[in-house]
């Protein structure tokens, strides 16, 4: 019977000793936790590996709280709750980026230029930076300057195409051609008639078969003689009244 009064005591004594330092363990564990899952969910930017440092962040300050009494299966619990966590936000906030893109696309579809540019223009400053921004890049710069054709917004149109054309990969050819074409009306109709005579030229070599062809002409030969090249313009305008017809030859004649 004093044998096991003793033991009983011992543990006893042990309990009271290591419970507080148990209890202070657990709660420093919980806070940094919560901590971490707060940082990561408020993080301005989709960056996964952003957010998955901060959530990991917490995880790495759990050796420093450790102590004898803190069990091995509490750790690993701790673990599988951070990696559905970064899984969870991860999820979350790429369905955001890919929802604000689609909003954007949606209002350019439905005639709303200036809100769908104001969209867009929002949408490279919050997520630029990020992970999944590369893979819709080129889509972006494309609309954007759609978005400044129909909005007429002459002056601003060759600089969003340049940007276009850094990002453009393995962009649809349908799109390089339309921007090309875009250019050289903004720069015709900014007064920069010597710089669209060089992007219609660029325009005829590129696009031998374009269905703009004749008309990619009509602009050249029209930004000859904004740019006072009369006796250029002269010429080259008599090679198309040779083989124009109907109101293409009238707009000749009349250039």
């Amino acid at each position: 019977g004093g044998h096991l009064r003793h033991d009983f005591e011992a543990r006893a004594g042990r309990y009271v000793l290591w419970y507080p330092a148990f209890v202070t363990c657990a709660s420093l564990i919980r806070r940094d936790f919560v901590r971490g899952c707060s940082n990561a969910c408020h993080c301005t930017h989709f960056n996964p590996i952003l957010r998955a440092s901060s959530l990991l962040s917490c995880l790495l300050s759990v050796p420093s709280r450790l102590n004898p009494l803190f069990p091995v299966h509490r750790l690993l619990r701790s673990f599988a709750f951070v990696c559905v966590a970064i899984f969870m936000a991860g999820t979350a906030l790429a369905q955001t980026f890919t929802q604000d893109l689609d909003r954007a696309w949606s209002l350019y579809n439905n005639g709303k230029y200036q809100e769908a540019h104001e969209a867009l223009t929002k949408f490279v400053q919050t997520y630029q930076n990020d992970a999944l921004f590369p893979e819709v890049n080129n889509r972006v710069r494309y609309l954007i300057a759609l978005t400044l054709v129909r909005l007429n917004n002459w002056d601003a149109i060759a600089p969003a195409v340049d940007e276009y054309e850094k990002v453009k990969g393995k962009s649809p050819d349908a799109w390089t051609n339309e921007l090309m074409f875009w250019k050289g009306v903004g720069l015709l109709k900014s007064g920069r008639a010597e710089e669209a005579r060089g992007v219609f030229e660029q325009y005829l070599k590129t696009y031998p078969q374009s269905d703009k062809d004749r008309t990619v002409r009509l602009l050249l030969a029209l930004s000859m003689i904004e740019a006072g090249q009369w006796a250029e313009a002269a010429k080259f305008l008599e090679t198309m009244r040779r083989t124009s017809r109907g109101a293409e030859w009238g707009r000749v004649l009349l250039l």
